[in-house]
């Protein structure tokens, strides 16, 4: 189910970026091969990280587990909230895994994204079907729910809830709007950002950040094949300025690094239409031609949208996250590219902000694995941690793997060495504690619901 999920959304992401549906990576040999740089890393076979795995029984589930799994964090760090169960939310113990309560939402609910207010402990839940985000207090009791729209298009992803030092949450919504409500769930304004000046349509928000000084909302939508990215004033909700590019149109992906710059994955739409075109009259590349490919760039703006730099990024067609870390001069971003005759996977690309590329996963290779627009991709202090394929990878700034944390026995239907099973991702952190909290999928086949897979908290060393 896990699989089918993460497949889902990356057609939805090059749908609506060239309008045409992704061809599935596909494993062409069996080859079994080692290479020597991840043999010097730290494999961690004793899994001593482990400290817990939910559910424990995957035999006896009495309800229908949900296709995209998301938690969150108590801002004590003592709860985990978990849409894992369709239509509920369950809340887990942090230190021993053990569930502490349920809460069962309206029938027909599908919660996508969890957030957690800094000021009160209410737990924010965004139901699309119902078009509600639930409000609940810490001991899960329903407080309040803030009606949102329906666009023109129905899709299951959504960025996550910002929370701010005024006791405000902003959330991006299907109906291309973005709103912010008070800590009493009133909402104090609704800013369209999604609709198309061709078609009239309302496409879905596809990311919101704030900057670090919480001036400016940052938002874009799902709109081919041009869309523009908008800062929006947080406590006024009018729109201050909006960036586009001329070649690097679709911009669907946004983050903020601590400096208050603004980092935007931005994509030709020309270049991921030649590389996933299902027109049968039309010849796909050669798998070599991606080493002269630039399908996107990570473009630098300031906090009032003005561009700084455009960071080109080789052999790939197509960005999907993109992180800063200007203390150690790092830009990552997550790329689909080619690998040996596998299209459309996963890796990771370091740059520092003087725009030169420093190193890719490809050269061990590592592929990376993630299904939502939370993070699979954690950083923490002169390391990197990645969602890969039924392990988690510790690489240095310098692109030097240095640990491997097994969750999933290593399957050798592969090719070339590259495990393509078990995809596992990061969807939690607990920095203080040095933990990840990481989804692993495609664990065990269920008769009723198919691929099914766990939630593990990993402590690290």
């Amino acid at each position: 189910m896990h699989k089918i999920a993460k497949v889902f959304l990356l057609a939805i992401f090059l749908f609506f970026v060239t309008g045409c549906e992704v061809q599935q990576p596909s494993i062409i040999e069996h080859v079994e091969e080692s290479d020597s740089k991840t043999l010097s890393a730290e494999k961690n076979n004793n899994k001593s990280y482990f400290q817990w795995r939910y559910p424990e029984d995957l035999n006896n589930m009495k309800h229908r587990p949900s296709d995209l799994i998301d938690i969150a964090l108590s801002n004590d760090r003592n709860v985990v909230y978990t849409n894992y169960f369709e239509g509920r939310l369950t809340a887990i113990d942090s230190k021993s895994g053990k569930e502490l309560w349920n809460y069962e939402l309206p029938e027909g609910s599908d919660i996508v994204q969890i957030g957690v207010h800094p000021n009160n402990n209410d737990i924010y839940l965004m139901d699309l079907p119902n078009l509600q985000v639930w409000v609940l207090s810490y001991e899960g009791k329903l407080k309040n729910h803030i009606s949102f729209g329906m666009g023109n298009y129905a899709i299951r992803m959504v960025p996550p809830f910002i929370f701010t030092k005024k006791g405000r949450c902003y959330f991006g919504a299907p109906d291309g709007k973005v709103y912010c409500v008070d800590d009493n769930g009133k909402v104090l304004w609704a800013t369209t950002v999604g609709r198309s000046k061709t078609s009239g349509e309302d496409h879905p928000v596809s990311d919101l950040i704030i900057t670090k000084d919480e001036r400016t909302i940052v938002a874009s939508a799902f709109i081919d094949p041009t869309n523009p990215v908008y800062g929006i004033d947080a406590d006024s909700g009018e729109i201050r300025w909006q960036y586009s590019h001329s070649k690097y149109t679709n911009i669907n992906y946004i983050t903020a690094d601590d400096e208050n710059n603004v980092l935007l994955a931005a994509n030709d739409p020309k270049e991921m239409k030649r590389w996933n075109s299902t027109n049968p009259e039309e010849q796909e590349p050669p798998m070599d031609e991606i080493n002269s490919t630039v399908g996107g760039a990570v473009i630098l703006l300031d906090a009032n949208g003005k561009e700084k730099k455009i960071i080109e990024i080789p052999r790939q067609f197509g960005l999907v996250h993109v992180k800063g870390d200007p203390k150690r001069n790092r830009i990552y971003a997550t790329c689909y590219t080619c690998f040996d005759r596998l299209s459309a996977v996963w890796a990771l690309f370091a740059a520092d902000y003087e725009g030169n590329i420093l190193w890719d996963t490809l050269k061990y290779p590592i592929l990376l694995a993630g299904y939502t627009n939370s993070e699979f991709l954690k950083l923490q202090d002169f390391y990197v941690y990645l969602g890969s394929y039924g392990d988690i990878k510790k690489i240095d700034i310098d692109g030097n793997l240095i640990a491997e944390y097994k969750i999933l026995e290593e399957r050798k239907s592969l090719i070339s060495g590259v495990n393509l099973e078990g995809s596992a991702s990061i969807i939690a952190a607990d920095e203080n504690e040095k933990s990840l909290y990481v989804f692993c999928g495609e664990e065990k086949y269920h008769e009723e619901y198919g691929s099914i897979g766990r939630i593990y908290k990993l402590k690290l060393e």
